[in-house]
């Protein structure tokens, strides 16, 4: 009689590591799986996103865009093309999120456009027409507008026409 509890147990833990087996083997698989799902995707994808490796354009496009914006009056000037008579015909909004900040626009319109006419002046068609030209452009206002401002910030500018000969 003492040999059967013996049995008894030794059978119980035979059963039970049966048991844990094929669990064992089921989260070795999923692991498994995991794992290589991550290494196709870094190598064949963008990377892992939890890793934080956002691209610029993913960021961009992940703020919000300005809630306000000012329409200016069209610009028409000539370039700076020496020997040619050539123009650029332009109009913008000014986008911004500070709502106080429209009435310092208002209030400053003739200083911001006597200092963005002095920047398009100062343009030559290549400028324009080299690839990122009108991006330049706007960085190059953006610097300017703000440099006048005192409440608040421009945070792009956007073409409504541009149109240069």
């Amino acid at each position: 009689m003492t040999v059967k509890p013996a049995v008894e147990k030794t059978e119980g833990k035979e059963k039970e590591g049966k048991k844990r087996k094929p669990l064992l083997l089921i989260i070795l698989v999923i692991i498994v799986i995991l794992v290589l799902g991550a290494a196709a995707l870094f190598i064949f994808g963008d990377g892992l996103p939890f890793l934080g490796d956002e691209s610029a354009a993913d960021q961009v496009a992940l703020e919000k865009p300005p809630q306000h914006s000012y329409s200016m009056d069209e610009f028409q000037v000539n370039l700076a093309d020496p020997g040619t008579r050539r123009f650029l015909r332009m109009k913008i909004d000014l986008a911004y999120d500070d709502r106080g900040l429209n009435s310092e626009i208002q209030e400053r319109e003739a200083e911001l456009r006597s200092n963005i006419i002095a920047v398009l002046r100062s343009k030559y068609v290549e400028d324009l027409e080299e690839p990122g030209g009108m991006e330049n452009l706007e960085q190059d206002l953006l610097k300017i507008i703000n440099g006048v401002l005192h409440t608040g910030e421009v945070r792009a500018i956007y073409y409504k026409e541009f149109i240069f000969q």
